[in-house]
């Protein structure tokens, strides 16, 4: 063989390894590209499918007819929550209790997800409840010691919960107030006046204003109506030289205030821990979910 023909051949057989070469390295980055891809979706199917129950409930919210709404857009409260709307949505939770039928007592639904924590409120209220006879600063009020702690003459509602307290996470409840001049069908102001107020660390409250707004759908139909007077955690702000007063829901969904003394009803209010995992149930309230720590 001359020089030319060994050159030549010489070339194809370098040019022919360098593309097998360069085929390998295609290859191989193609099959750890697909690997990388397949701990990615399975990572994200372990967060979807997780028993984790804010997952789940966060998982639910992707489809609009399960009622339970994003909060990240313009005219919302744009805080990133996930609450529940509509007239009667799925969002029933039997808390301190295996037993289903559950217990009416036991029985609590959803208001949302607040970053990361699902926060619940009793479906059934407690009965002609004053929130003081003298003082309305929340933090030295009847109403905070009968719901996060005992008393010796009295059994409060922390007792009823607290073999469970575990689960539940400690808030930072806004209890400052909002002012007078706050409109009440302005739901935006309504929040950012109850966000912007001073808070006290507790485990259990009462629901704000803005969380019954919250929960209206577009067609007025809200799921936190109640049928007597309801009190709220907010309070009301004024500079006239009156016995402090609070907002209080009516059983035709108006806003009002009413002095401390009033006896109206009480809806207890907590955050679950993020770490609480759903065991079964559908939401409804004759299968309501369960849950476990």
């Amino acid at each position: 063989m001359n020089k030319k023909g060994f050159l030549s051949t010489s070339l194809v057989y370098s040019f022919f390894l360098v593309f097998l070469m360069l085929l390998l390295f295609i290859v191989t980055n193609l099959i750890n590209n697909r690997l990388l891809v397949s701990r990615i979706n399975n990572q994200i199917k372990e967060d979807i499918y997780s028993d984790e129950f804010n997952y789940y409930l966060i998982n639910l919210a992707k489809d609009e007819s399960n009622n339970i709404i994003y909060q990240n857009y313009i005219d919302s409260f744009n805080d990133y929550s996930y609450r529940f709307v509509g007239a009667n949505p799925n969002n029933y939770v039997c808390f301190g209790s295996d037993t289903n039928p559950c217990p009416s007592d036991n029985l609590y639904r959803i208001i949302g997800i607040f970053d990361g924590n699902i926060k619940l409120i009793k479906n059934e209220p407690i009965k002609n409840f004053a929130i003081d006879l003298e003082t309305g600063e929340y933090s030295s009020t009847k109403l905070i010691n009968y719901l996060n702690s005992s008393m010796i003459d009295t059994t409060t509602y922390f007792d009823t919960i607290k073999n469970y307290i575990d689960l539940i996470k400690p808030a930072s409840w806004h209890i400052g107030g909002i002012d007078e001049s706050i409109t009440l069908n302005d739901k935006l102001a309504i929040y950012n006046a109850e966000m912007e107020s001073s808070t006290i660390l507790r485990e259990v409250g009462l629901m704000y204003i803005s969380d019954f707004l919250g929960a209206s759908d577009n067609e007025g139909n809200n799921w936190l109506k109640v049928d007597s007077n309801t009190w709220f955690i907010t309070k009301l702000n004024t500079e006239e030289d009156l016995l402090d007063k609070y907002y209080y829901l009516d059983n035709s969904s108006n806003i009002l205030t009413a002095e401390i003394t009033n006896e109206y009803d009480l809806k207890p209010v907590f955050y679950l821990k993020s770490t609480i995992k759903l065991i079964k149930g559908q939401g409804t309230y004759i299968d309501p979910y369960f849950i476990g720590g």
